[in-house]
């Protein structure tokens, strides 16, 4: 049976839980993977990676989604529209670009409906229906906030976006039909809004009304910067950990042409996820590199230490 060969391009990668889950994945196809991680201080060339490591698809994170568009044959219609990719795939024709997070976000927000879901997009996109009495407010404006509007304006809900520059959220808020913040200037937030964070981990986490709010949902599923106030003041929170496990659902759909049935379990954060990752440099990395590995993709030995660094501290 023919193998397939993943990785995850990101910085840092060695906290990530994407190895886990496509190889859960992979177990329940039956389908054979090699899956390793790949953290760069700057974007790779593509081209390269695939090569050497002689990938089928990159899974791709935090800080290259939107940096890679210009390196593709082809970008797929909802990651156009996002203006971000998370998920490379080799084909005939090149290199193709997807976004699969919609997917994870309209499973997360899915105990918010109040009807079933409706389709919406060419991700296998699900969105719950409208509820145009709640507000929703986003923290952040980045590639996880344009996949949270994305979702909400596509289903009639209401959303504004809170950002720490002005000029970032409005931009973001512009390009979905609604209307952004900086942190000082947000207006008056009405009671039962739900808050949605899309801060990254390490982020400060901004003075918020925080008892205005009925449910906080998150986009990270690790050292989480607006958790802590969340269950401080009691509100039901829930982890960004079902939003990565659906969209990687998706992302197997979009490589294999297969969409699996994933059981409960699947879905649950793990409570001790693999192995201690081992650090090689991107000359010592092989297409059999597996999912303890994290290569670092430098090129100068000063490089190599940076990288090597910022991961180990991740993976603390």
């Amino acid at each position: 049976m023919f193998t397939y060969r993943g990785a995850l391009l990101g910085l840092p990668v060695s906290h990530s839980l994407s190895s886990y889950l496509w190889g859960r994945m992979a177990q329940r196809s039956g389908h054979p993977l090699v899956y390793t991680r790949v953290s760069a201080l700057k974007p790779p060339r593509l081209s390269e990676i695939f090569e050497r490591l002689q990938l089928d698809f990159l899974n791709v994170t935090s800080p290259f989604k939107a940096q890679l568009q210009g390196q593709l044959a082809e970008v797929a219609p909802a990651a156009m529209r996002l203006g971000c990719v998370n998920l490379v795939v080799r084909c005939p024709k090149g290199l193709i670009g997807y976004n699969v997070d919609p997917a994870g976000v309209s499973y997360m927000l899915c105990d918010v409906a109040e009807e079933s879901v409706v389709g919406i997009g060419d991700c296998g996109v699900s969105a719950p229906p409208g509820n145009g009495e709640r507000l929703f407010v986003v923290l952040g404006a980045g590639g996880a906030a344009a996949a949270v509007l994305y979702v909400l304006t596509q289903s009639g809900r209401g959303a504004i976006v809170l950002s720490r520059t002005r000029a970032h959220a409005e931009e973001l808020a512009a390009r979905f039909g609604c209307v952004g913040y900086d942190y000082q200037s947000a207006p008056e937030i009405p009671a039962q809004s739900v808050l949605i964070g899309c801060l990254p981990p390490g982020s400060t986490t901004p003075e918020l009304p925080w008892h205005r709010f009925s449910a906080v949902y998150d986009s990270t599923y690790a050292h989480s910067p607006i958790r802590p106030q969340a269950e401080h003041f009691s509100l039901p929170y829930t982890g960004g950990y079902g939003w990565l496990a659906e969209q990687a659902r998706e992302g197997f759909r979009v490589v294999y042409g297969e969409k699996l049935e994933m059981d409960a379990e699947f879905y649950v954060h793990p409570a001790s996820p693999g192995g201690v990752p081992v650090y090689v440099g991107k000359q010592d990395a092989a297409p059999s590199s597996g999912n303890d590995t994290v290569v670092l993709w430098a090129d100068t030995d000063t490089e190599f230490q940076q990288i090597e660094a910022y991961e180990k501290a991740a993976a603390r």
